[in-house]
């Protein structure tokens, strides 16, 4: 679900920008650059200005739909106001936009568009957000850094990441976060106001589930997962159980960090479980107000 979000953003940032023109050589660069790689009337605005030497700002913005059979391309995404700060300009005439620092303000993803069924099982139609995208891509040495991937949405959540990863082949790839791709730091906060439940409800809907059945079988892979294992290993499992307890009602922000001591891919990790402390291991702690310790092992008691 991140690797969509921040590739959703990614998206939007990269295909926004080529509208702006806000000073000649904006506009020469996505004449020259960008244009060929719109297609044409897939997104709409009503005011442009510019941001600084090289950024611009969109306001009142609309991305529509690839068309699919024939069927005329839909509203998909609103926007109020686009700042973006500065784009890889050259790399997205390529394909692969290697860095980019751009906010969105009062985005609402649209029913109507593709994806509107999507935000319709989470909870989020209609709803408007913030989100922040910083991030910067070394297509050299494959390592992908993402400053800022925030997203709030008042009412529903608050998100914030920020990861350094290794081994990223490229930006093109669909699955941006495969085995081989490997941890240096990760940082995951989130902080609820009723998302968490509604991402439960769509996800049980898919599977025949009530989000309260969904929660119970992720309390107990977290019991399982942890059972028997070192302190720090317990001690995330007894942060992320009591969250998942609490879902209906959270006490607090829920974060997770990850350092390990040398970049692990998700590969690795998933071996790494089995071990007596994989956290510790891996540099893995989680913090929740609400933690109770011993949450994660009451599970299994039931």
């Amino acid at each position: 679900m991140i690797a969509s979000l921040f590739r959703s953003v990614l998206a939007a940032a990269c295909f926004l920008v080529g509208v702006s023109g806000a000073s000649a050589d904006g506009l020469q660069r996505f004449e020259r650059e960008m244009l060929p790689k719109i297609q044409k009337g897939r997104l709409t605005y009503e005011k442009a200005s510019p941001l600084g030497a090289d950024g611009f700002v969109l306001e009142r913005v609309i991305v529509f739909s690839v068309s699919v059979g024939g069927r005329p391309p839909a509203p998909s995404l609103r926007i109020a106001r686009l700042e973006v700060e500065s784009i890889d300009h050259s790399g997205f005439a390529a394909g692969e936009a290697r860095f980019a620092k751009v906010a969105a303000k009062g985005l609402v993803m649209l029913e109507a568009g593709e994806y509107g069924a999507e935000a319709k099982r989470y909870g989020l139609a209609g709803k408007a957000s913030d989100a922040r995208l910083d991030y910067r891509y070394d297509g050299a040495t494959q390592v992908l850094t993402v400053s800022h991937l925030d997203v709030v949405t008042p009412g529903y959540g608050r998100m914030s990441l920020e990861a350094v990863l290794d081994k990223v082949s490229s930006l093109r790839d669909p699955r941006l976060l495969n085995a081989t791709v490997a941890v240096r730091s990760f940082r995951l906060a989130y902080e609820d106001q009723s998302g968490f439940r509604q991402l439960l409800h769509g996800i049980g809907q898919q599977n025949g589930k009530s989000g309260e059945v969904l929660s119970r079988e992720w309390q107990t892979t977290v019991g399982v997962a942890s059972s028997g294992k070192g302190q720090r290993t317990m001690q995330v499992a007894d942060a992320l159980a009591s969250f998942l307890q609490d879902h209906r009602q959270p006490k607090g922000p829920v974060t997770a960090t990850m350092r390990p001591p040398q970049p692990t891919s998700f590969g690795t990790m998933l071996g790494m479980l089995f071990l007596a402390d994989p956290a510790q291991l891996l540099g893995v702690s989680a913090t929740y107000p609400g933690t109770r310790s011993g949450a994660a092992a009451s599970v299994l008691a039931r």
